[in-house]
């Protein structure tokens, strides 16, 4: 009986650890491009106070895959495009992106919520699917796993940016405000912080987390300090931050990463130094041609001009690897992941992009602007 009982229970373990077996190999399958369809889905804030992010990006790979779609060879997959608003919000984010990997059969996702990068690694890498991240890459993204991609202007190197203007403009007090609710904005802040420490300069931090956070006090703390610059770090609230420096210190330069806190700061914009890419600091005549193409089809030419930029070429560069890739739908992340790292000075809208074996372009080279209302 003993014997008896415990065949049973290893037949029935068996056929459990099968079953298992069976499920993992259909979900994976299913996710695999048939001869005809690969499904391509996008997750990023489409609403909310960071939507500059999101709204000209997906329009770029919308547009790009309109485009593929009309003129691929017979032989290509068709490209099936699913986007989805995450507000910027890494648990929105996890959920979009389980439902386009687990429901749609998404083969890539494009996600471009810094935090939710660091939130869905696992998943990633167990689901097999590729991800590309078309606005941020940095050292930290590029630790994460094999199948993540970074497609976009790199941290460190804005970082740099502003440290080396503020080096040269020989300021050695700077105050740095920045918006610690998500992971990119303290990551961005603390590499400025080493590169302008490494060259002799003193930096005092004042984060903030929620937009209704007083700010007050960490500016007059500031100004005790003697601050000779200020860099505020975040997004559209933190131009009530910029306005209340101003009326602290009217003298010291004024740096930030986005112009997305315009509408509040209103006239306390004037002057400040941001950092910025336009079609100038790319390959300017395609840069151009696309924007024109862009405006054709959504009346306009992009507003956050980068963010449309950078996602254009993360999507040319995923739809040219796209057919070989298919060939064998049995490996067609593999095929992918090999074909993404093997682009060499492509001639991108941002630039001559460069696959590193990280899985992070180069090639994107941001600069300071002045702005002007006017």
């Amino acid at each position: 009986m003993k014997r008896l009982y415990l065949t049973i229970i290893g037949a029935g373990v068996a056929c459990t650890m099968f079953a298992l077996f069976v499920y993992v190999r259909s979900n994976v399958a299913a996710r695999r491009p048939t001869a005809q369809t690969v499904t391509i889905g996008w997750v990023g804030p489409l609403s909310g106070p960071v939507s500059f992010l999101g709204v000209e990006n997906e329009q770029a790979f919308r547009l790009a895959i309109e485009d593929y779609n009309l003129h691929k060879q017979p032989s290509s997959p068709e490209v099936q495009f699913i986007s989805k608003d995450d507000r910027y919000d890494t648990a929105i984010a996890k959920q979009d992106y389980d439902i386009l990997v687990n429901q749609n059969r998404a083969n890539i996702v494009i996600l471009s919520s810094y935090s939710a990068m660091f939130a869905l690694a696992d998943s990633i890498l167990h689901d097999n699917v590729i991800v590309v991240n078309p606005i941020d890459n940095d050292a930290q993204l590029a630790q994460l796993n094999r199948n993540i991609f970074t497609i976009a202007k790199r941290t460190e190197d804005m970082a740099t940016t502003i440290a080396d203007e503020l080096i040269a403009q020989k300021k050695k007090q700077i105050s740095i405000v920045y918006f610690s609710g998500d992971q990119f904005m303290p990551t961005l802040t603390h590499s400025l912080q080493d590169s302008l420490e490494r060259r002799g300069a003193h930096v005092a931090l004042f984060n903030y987390r929620l937009p209704d956070d007083d700010l007050n006090g960490y500016l007059a703390s500031s100004k005790q300090l003697h601050a000779d610059a200020y860099v505020f770090l975040g997004y559209s609230d933190i131009g009530r931050a910029l306005v209340s420096a101003r009326q602290l210190d009217t003298l010291a330069p004024f740096y930030t990463v986005n112009t997305s806190m315009a509408e509040t700061a209103g006239s306390s914009m004037e002057g400040v130094r941001y950092l910025n890419f336009t079609a100038h600091d790319g390959n300017e005549a395609l840069a151009q041609a696309f924007e024109e193409k862009f405006a054709a089809r959504y009346g306009k030419k992009p507003q956050f001009t980068w963010t449309a930029l950078q996602a254009y070429d993360a999507a040319q560069m995923l739809l040219s690897a796209i057919p070989n890739a298919s060939k064998i739908p049995t490996d067609f992340v593999a095929n992918l992941r090999q074909d993404l790292l093997n682009f060499r000075q492509y001639p991108g809208v941002s630039g001559e992009l460069t696959m590193q074996p990280d899985g992070t372009i180069s090639g994107i080279h941001w600069s300071l602007y002045t702005y002007s209302s006017h």
